[in-house]
């Protein structure tokens, strides 16, 4: 071989091994796990012969002929464009929600069941949307809260959110804490009496036994960043459950690149990821802060929300609930979805707190704090008994065996 053909080649290999590591870098690097950013999920899909496009929704799998999807915002919508007859199942709708069609074609019905929709039509020859309009966007209550693993204390969260009046419920991060919860979570989430829209927890990531499960969060629940607006607010979802190289780089920095400081009908905004940007704790539990961290990343990510307009931010994973004032982002953390600290506090007060979001025309959204009530026999778990056992309370276990009915 000559040499003009061998640094022919060995250029050849050099340009090709810059542009792919370009692209990855652009793509992003997670740590722990040292591994790429995941394609985002795709809004445009073929289905029966028919191009089905989806905003502020995604198909989830299934091995059915009937297409389902699932809403991850309160107003979504799903344009379809074909022949023919279709038929579909979108979950996660507000029970009052009403749906409105625009395009060619004919709804033929629409089947409701808890917050499932089956909808059946047949298309024209230009493409039909089906919007879904929440039933009342300028006031209403929303409830925000992370941290309640997948189990009972899930399924009393979302029923005593609805009890509070939310329309909606926020959840920060983290169902996820022992095998069986992304199951169990899911059948909570469809079962519930309010649709809930979710952030990706760190335990969501990555659990005992259990690495690498951003493809079952996003199959299953909805995209890891995403933004949507409901009566002049927008809520904007970002994923902090690891930590990103370079900060700007894969979905999240796309994100929040596309979005604008002047949206035109966009009064306030208000982001919701898992781990804080700081921990305002002067000893954090076990020493260590529990915040986004990351050499400088949760610095660069308040940057940006300030530059967007951002003024409200609300987090879990720290068990507690706080609220501080973040150089201009005020900072609500609703992270007692357990509600553990009513069963060690000595004084038989209930403590545990659920955050509320009261919007109305005009005027910036009001928050307060409501008590969780969660009781007892929401605690029948395993897991909570040997944390207990674990940590030397021992002692709690017994009325926890005597509501359980524990041999």
């Amino acid at each position: 071989m000559n040499r003009s053909r061998r640094n022919f080649i060995k250029y050849g290999i050099y340009i090709g091994g810059t542009v792919a590591g370009t692209a990855a870098w652009m793509r992003g690097v997670r740590y722990p796990g040292l591994q790429f950013e995941p394609v985002d999920i795709q809004t445009v899909h073929r289905v029966n012969d028919a191009v089905w496009r989806a905003e502020g929704a995604f198909p989830l799998e299934g091995g059915t002929s009937l297409s389902t999807w699932r809403a991850h915002s309160p107003e979504p919508k799903v344009v379809i464009m074909g022949s023919g007859e279709f038929e579909f199942q979108i979950n996660n709708i507000h029970r009052q929600a009403t749906l409105q069609p625009v395009g060619d074609g004919i709804v033929i019905d629409e089947n409701k069941n808890g917050l499932s929709r089956r909808v059946r039509g047949t298309l024209g020859s230009s493409p039909l949307a089906l919007e879904w309009r929440f039933p009342d966007t300028k006031n209403y209550r929303f409830a925000a809260i992370g941290d309640t693993g997948g189990d009972e204390e899930l399924r009393w969260v979302l029923a005593r959110s609805e009890q509070l009046g939310a329309a909606f419920l926020l959840h920060l991060g983290d169902f996820n804490y022992q095998a069986g919860d992304y199951d169990r979570a899911q059948a909570a989430f469809d079962e519930a009496a309010i649709p809930t829209y979710i952030t990706f927890g760190n335990h969501d990531y990555r659990a005992p036994g259990e690495n690498n499960l951003i493809d079952v969060f996003t199959r299953r629940l909805g995209p890891l960043n995403h933004a949507f607006t409901l009566g002049g607010i927008q809520f904007i979802n970002l994923d902090t459950a690891a930590n990103t190289l370079p900060f700007s780089a894969g979905n999240r920095g796309r994100l929040l690149n596309q979005l604008s400081a002047s949206t035109p009908g966009v009064r306030q905004r208000i982001a919701f990821h898992h781990r804080p940007l700081i921990d305002p704790r002067d000893e954090p539990e076990g020493g260590s802060a529990h915040d986004i961290g990351g050499l400088g990343e949760g610095r660069w990510l308040h940057q940006r929300l300030r530059k967007l307009g951002v003024d409200t931010v609300l987090n879990g994973h720290i068990h507690m609930k706080l609220e501080f004032d973040d150089e201009g982002l005020f900072t609500y953390i609703s992270g007692q979805g357990l509600a553990h600290a009513d069963i060690v506090n000595k004084s038989g007060r209930q403590v545990a707190q659920i955050l509320l979001g009261d919007v109305t025309p005009n005027e910036p959204t009001n928050f307060q704090w409501a008590a969780l009530e969660m009781p007892l026999i929401a605690h029948c778990n395993e897991r909570l008994k040997k944390i207990l056992e674990k940590s030397g309370r021992g002692d709690l276990t017994k009325a926890l065996d005597q509501v359980c009915q524990r041999s």
